[in-house]
């Protein structure tokens, strides 16, 4: 059967992708971890500290994602990679038998709840959480972004290359793989929200010294330039990769300095709420440049974006000592 992705109704989405936000969705690996967290009745909040880490790469934003060292000491969750010596399929379902969320990243193409984007349209990685596989029914249950799905028939013998000759044989590379352990049981509560200050406190000293959005700004005009000249499909991918991923990071900080439950970072929070409308400003103002084949000045926008970075990252530094 070709073209079933079903959302399982026993998931309700996490607040942060809420579709009113202005940032529903960020990355695979950032939503993944929301979603699946958020399934266990854990509290993704708890991992969002990492994200002031989040850097201007000169050719991108950071692809930020959770670090594995917080999911373990607050969550009890060890994340380690699988190494793949033999069909996927099986693999996958040793490690699902075992109570384990298997992360794998797979094609788009072949999956069914990316229908809007990549579904049977282009090959795009991505990365997924199997939490059951049958193999004699050819059925998967998944973790996608923000959902949970099953998939089936075609799609599933494409993901996993059942007609092809064995890879081995081919060369060709089998996917990374990574396992998903429970090793002991959660923090809670005021427990858990000191130890997420504490990780934050951390992240911060690996925080950028130079202002990522200045140096952002030296190269939007070039930048700006390249993407009205190569046009509309070229936008999206500059957009995914430099307005959603500083605008979700900062939309996901709005939500965990919140959560931290401290009065004196709401001022904070309320920054990087405007920088993540800011993001998605300028991605409108892209398009319509792209649409006109015309420059205009959007860059200026990153000046107030920068204020505000410093005012985030400056106060958290000097409130968290």
């Amino acid at each position: 059967m070709l073209g079933e992705a079903l959302a399982l109704p026993a998931y309700s989405p996490h607040a942060v992708h809420a579709a009113e936000r202005h940032w529903p969705q960020s990355n695979c690996s950032l939503d993944l971890w929301i979603t699946y967290l958020n399934h266990l009745g854990l509290a993704p909040e708890a991992l969002m500290g990492a994200l002031v880490q989040l850097d201007y790469e000169g050719d991108q934003f950071t692809f930020c994602k959770f670090e594995p060292a917080d999911l373990a000491s607050m969550h009890g969750l060890v994340l380690r990679e699988l190494a793949m010596f033999d069909r996927l399929q099986g693999h996958v379902a040793a490690q699902v038998a075992r109570g384990h969320l298997v992360l794998v990243e797979l094609d788009g193409f072949h999956m069914p709840d990316t229908r809007s984007t990549s579904y049977k349209r282009e090959h795009s990685k991505t990365t997924i959480g199997i939490e059951f596989i049958d193999p004699d029914k050819q059925l998967l249950g998944y973790f996608h972004n923000a959902g949970r799905y099953v998939l089936q028939g075609e799609d599933y013998r494409a993901l996993f290359a059942i007609d092809s000759v064995d890879r081995q044989a081919t060369g060709a590379l089998l996917p990374y793989t990574e396992v998903l352990q429970r090793k002991r049981s959660p923090l809670q509560g005021e427990a858990l929200r000191t130890a997420a200050r504490a990780a934050l406190q951390q992240h911060l000293l690996l925080a950028p010294v130079v202002n990522p959005f200045l140096a952002y700004q030296q190269q939007y005009e070039a930048d700006l330039a390249r993407v009205i000249d190569r046009g509309n499909e070229y936008f999206h991918l500059y957009a995914f990769n430099h307005f959603r991923q500083f605008g979700a990071v900062f939309g996901l900080l709005d939500h965990y300095l919140r959560w931290l439950g401290d009065g004196a970072l709401l001022p904070l929070a309320a920054h990087c709420d405007h920088i993540a409308a800011q993001a998605k400003l300028m991605q409108f103002r892209v398009v319509r440049a792209v649409a006109r084949r015309k420059p205009d000045d959007s860059g200026r926008i990153l000046s107030d974006v920068a204020e505000r970075w410093d005012a985030v990252i400056g106060g958290l530094r000097q409130h968290l000592g």
